[in-house]
């Protein structure tokens, strides 16, 4: 793998979001607009007020990184480790999503909306994309078959793998070549 680009199509993407996801919906908003909600449920660490992060991007697959730094907000959060790795997972799909799929004949200043709503017991994360409504019922379709065990883990280790090597040639000498 050389590049972001070369990262799973949709539809691994999909699954590796719908393994994550306690609850996950893409629906068409009333400005027009695509909204994949992702949430995720988890134990309580300590009670803690609702805390809303927002970020506005280009679609331009090279933002992830800038995306990845935005969501390391969760790290700072009373909320488990793991579950904040997984949301940073899913965001990242769901961000690769919207760009390759919902806007991919779309120019590159056609902004995508990302939020982060943590609360007591889970989180929330939200893509609001500016794609087809045509799109909508595919990908509702494709969640709906999403069935195989195997490839949903397969993919979940692939893209952590992933993660973690773009997290660390973003912090080594290597990744400043």
């Amino acid at each position: 793998m050389n590049s972001i680009g070369e990262l799973p199509e949709k539809q691994m993407g999909l699954e590796i979001i719908s393994t994550i996801a306690d609850r996950l919906s893409y629906k068409r908003t009333s400005d027009g607009r695509n909204c994949l909600v992702i949430v995720k449920y988890y134990q309580p660490i300590s009670q803690q007020q609702v805390q809303t992060i927002n970020l506005q991007v280009k679609t331009d697959i090279t933002v992830v990184e800038q995306v990845l730094q935005w969501s390391e907000q969760l790290d700072a959060l009373p909320i488990p480790k793991p579950i904040a790795m997984q949301c940073k997972i899913a965001l990242v799909e769901g961000f690769t999503n919207a760009v390759r799929q919902a806007h991919k004949s779309l120019p590159v200043s056609t902004p995508i909306d990302l939020e982060i709503e943590v609360r007591n017991n889970y989180l929330k994360l939200k893509i609001w994309d500016c794609g087809q409504p045509s799109l909508i019922e595919e990908i509702n379709r494709e969640l709906k078959t999403t069935k195989s065990t195997l490839s949903r883990i397969a993919a979940i280790t692939i893209v952590t793998i992933v993660v973690f090597l773009v997290l660390w040639l973003r912090t080594s000498k290597i990744g400043n070549l």
